[in-house]
C-alpha cells in the first residue's frame, strides 16, 4: 500500500429532526471530501478531484451505482452534511470515536498518508532524535499513531495552532524549529498560496495515517459496506489503486518538488 454544504443552517436543523434515508436506493450516491488534501481529494476550478473519487466511482460502478461528487466546501461542513445525511460517502477521512457516531467506516483503508517533518533549509533533521530539544508545531486535529504519540509525549515540545499557514509563518520567523504535517497536502498548500518560504522536509515520514471511506449512517448505502470493502481490498491487492494514483499525479504539478527531493537524496542512490 502506498504511503506517503450547501444548505442553510435552518434546513440542516430540519434534516436533523427527521430521519431520512438517502442515496444508493435510487442508483446515485453523493460523495464529498476535503478541498485541500491531494492526491486523494483537492479542489480545482471549484470542483473536487483526486484519486479518492476515481476509486469510489470504480467500486460503486460494480454495484450499478453512479457517483455524484458534491461541490467543494470546508471540511467541517462535509462532516456536518454526512452527520445529517445530506451526503452518502465521505472519502479520505480518518476514523475516530467521535466520527463513528454518525459514520460507518469501510475497514480497508483507501491509502496511507505520510506525515513528515518540515524545517528551515539551513538546518538539518534526519531522525526522530533530531527533534528532541527543539520546538515543534502541529495543527489542531492532527492525530499520531500510538508509537509516535508515546515518543512525542516523552520527548517533544509541540505547539498547536488552528491553521497550517500559521506553522509555516512561525517556522519562517524562527518561532518554531519544525512542524509536522501531511507531506503532499502541505506542498500543495505552499504552491497554491504562493508562499515564499525556504523550507525543506524529511524524506522519510515520521508515521503514516490510514485514510478511509465512510458512509453516513443515515444513508441507504450503508448496506453495501461489506461489498465495498471487498472490492476496495481487491483494488489495493491488484495494484490498480497505484495505477489510479499515477494518473492523478500527472494532473498535479506539485509532485515535481517531491521527485526532486527523492532524486537528490543519498538514501535513494
Amino acid at each position: 500500500m502506498l504511503r506517503w454544504f450547501s444548505l442553510p443552517l435552518m434546513l440542516g436543523v430540519l434534516h436533523c429532526s427527521i430521519p431520512v434515508a438517502f442515496g444508493c436506493d435510487d442508483g446515485v450516491a453523493t460523495v464529498a471530501g476535503k478541498p485541500d488534501f491531494p492526491p486523494l481529494s483537492w479542489q480545482k476550478d471549484k470542483k473536487l478531484q483526486g484519486i479518492a473519487y476515481s476509486v469510489i466511482e470504480q467500486v460503486l460502478s460494480e454495484l450499478n451505482i453512479k457517483v455524484e461528487v458534491k461541490p467543494a466546501v470546508p471540511w467541517k461542513r462535509v462532516l456536518q452534511e454526512s452527520r445529517i445525511g445530506d451526503v452518502d460517502f465521505v472519502v479520505a477521512v480518518r476514523e475516530t470515536q467521535e466520527r463513528k457516531e454518525y459514520l460507518e467506516f469501510v475497514p480497508t483503508p483507501m491509502m496511507e498518508s505520510a506525515q513528515n517533518v518540515f524545517y528551515r533549509s539551513n538546518e538539518s533533521f534526519e531522525t526522530l532524535n533530531d527533534l528532541k530539544g527543539k520546538i515543534g508545531g502541529v495543527t489542531l486535529g492532527l492525530r499520531f499513531n500510538d508509537e509516535f504519540t508515546k515518543f512525542a509525549n516523552e520527548n517533544l515540545d509541540l505547539k498547536k495552532v488552528p491553521k497550517l499557514k500559521q506553522n509555516i509563518l512561525k517556522l519562517r520567523s524562527n518561532r518554531i524549529d519544525y512542524f509536522i504535517s501531511p507531506l503532499l497536502p502541505t506542498l500543495h498548500f505552499i504552491h497554491q498560496n504562493n508562499i515564499k518560504a525556504d523550507i525543506n522536509f524529511m524524506l522519510n515520514p515520521l508515521f503514516v495515517i490510514e485514510e478511509k471511506v465512510a458512509v453516513s449512517k443515515k444513508s441507504s448505502c450503508i448496506k453495501y459496506i461489506a461489498e465495498i470493502d471487498k472490492r476496495l481490498r481487491l483494488l489495493t491487492e491488484s495494484g490498480k489503486i497505484d495505477s489510479l494514483l499515477e494518473a492523478n499525479l500527472q494532473q498535479w504539478d506539485v509532485m515535481s518538488s517531491v521527485m526532486e527531493k527523492v532524486n537528490s537524496s543519498p538514501d535513494n542512490i
